[in-house]
């Protein structure tokens, strides 16, 4: 085979959403009856179809343009997730902007520096104008630097005027700036198009094999991290229904993670390995009535993927319907916008087994017997997506 041909095999956004924009493909999931419901730790629930989503967008975007953003203006979002955030979101797309999602405070105590560290990363992407969770704007205001506006989600989703004329967005502009985690220096920001995050998108929803009037992804990761918001992304170009949960949320109660995957039959979720800890845990000290037997991708990524976690996951689980091979290891990284290697949806999970000494001092990967003394396990990560 050519290059070409092997190009044409890869999955595209035009062929698996009709659209290669993300204006586009909000507008086509508006057709549906399907949409995210937003969720806190008592599983309370804030629904938000689709089409609502794509009129809000059109409203923030108009506020927006009225307060001087233009095609291709930086807007940084600091907000946790929850309907504002998601319709300022996607009404800096709508409105032809870039949105860059900027990370929230761990702590009360750490706002000085938080604040510091917000304004590092707005000059590092030019900004144009701040947004901001309600419960931030008279903290913030006043401390960004340079002249920026600062808008609440608030204000922007109670916009009355849509905004006027489709504004043009192509496939190669760019997207949105990605920061990268900082595991091996300061976060970076990675530039994306809107063909490039969609194409990520479109590789996610085949390697996971979601069917678009059955699948139900449940999510608490952060949306500022690319597992958290390309996941989102995937699954609303596909149409599907989504249910997050902020993950300050999440963390208060780790049992509601798994409550909701039950709740709301999830078929799909995704979370780094000590989730599955805490969720193992909770299912094995506070036994209740759950049904996790439509789970059919539980993916584990974003740090390192411990057997032991995912064999105590999986064994709590099974009491509940769980599948062992719903254990689905990943990796991923912001530079190639999310995936890079996905385990196969129906495949068991696979382990390698190598000298932690020789991994240790240099890197290498020496097989050695599971049962060696220095075996240190590896999940195997299946093939690199397309």
């Amino acid at each position: 085979m050519n290059g070409e041909e092997k190009i044409m095999e890869h999955p595209r956004p035009e062929d698996l959403f009709g659209a290669v924009t993300v204006p586009e493909v909000l507008e086509l999931a508006a057709t549906t009856s399907r949409g995210i419901t937003v969720v806190n730790r008592r599983l309370d629930q804030s629904p938000l179809p689709y089409a609502l989503l794509a009129a809000g967008a059109r409203r923030v975007a108009g506020g927006l343009v009225r307060a001087g953003v233009g095609k291709g203006d930086r807007v940084a979002i600091v907000s946790s997730t929850s309907p504002g955030f998601l319709l300022a979101l996607f009404g800096v797309w709508r409105a032809g902007a870039v949105p860059v999602i900027l990370p929230l405070p761990h702590r009360l105590s750490d706002l000085e520096e938080f604040v510091s560290e917000i304004n590092r990363r707005l000059d590092h992407v030019d900004a144009r104008c701040v947004v901001v969770a309600d419960a931030f704007g008279d903290f913030v205001t006043g401390r960004i630097t340079g002249d920026r506006p600062v808008l609440t989600c608030g204000e922007l989703a109670s916009e009355r005027e849509e905004i006027s004329g489709p504004i043009e967005t192509r496939p190669e502009d760019l997207a949105y700036l990605q920061f990268t985690s900082g595991t091996t220096g300061l976060p970076r920001a990675v530039a994306l198009t809107h063909r490039q995050m969609l194409t990520n998108a479109a590789v996610c929803c085949e390697r996971l094999e979601l069917v678009r009037d059955r699948s139900v992804h449940v999510s608490w990761l952060p949306l500022y991290h690319d597992m958290g918001l390309i996941s989102v992304l995937s699954g609303m170009a596909y149409r599907i229904k989504l249910v997050l949960q902020p993950p300050e949320d999440f963390l208060a109660r780790p049992d509601s993670w798994v409550d909701a995957l039950s709740r709301f039959k999830a078929t799909s979720t995704v979370a780094p390995n000590f989730a599955y800890g805490l969720a193992a845990q909770g299912m094995r000290l506070r036994p209740r009535d759950l049904d996790l037997s439509h789970l059919e991708v539980c993916g584990d990524g974003a740090e390192p993927i411990r057997a032991a976690t995912l064999e105590q996951f999986a064994e709590a689980g099974a009491v509940h319907g769980l599948r062992p091979q719903a254990m689905t290891p990943m990796y991923g990284l912001a530079e190639a916008t999310l995936a890079v290697a996905m385990g196969e949806a129906t495949r068991p999970l696979v382990w390698d087994h190598v000298s932690r000494e020789g991994l240790q001092a240099g890197g290498v990967a020496t097989p050695v017997p599971a049962d060696a003394p220095d075996a240190r396990a590896l999940a195997v990560c299946g093939p690199p997506v397309p």
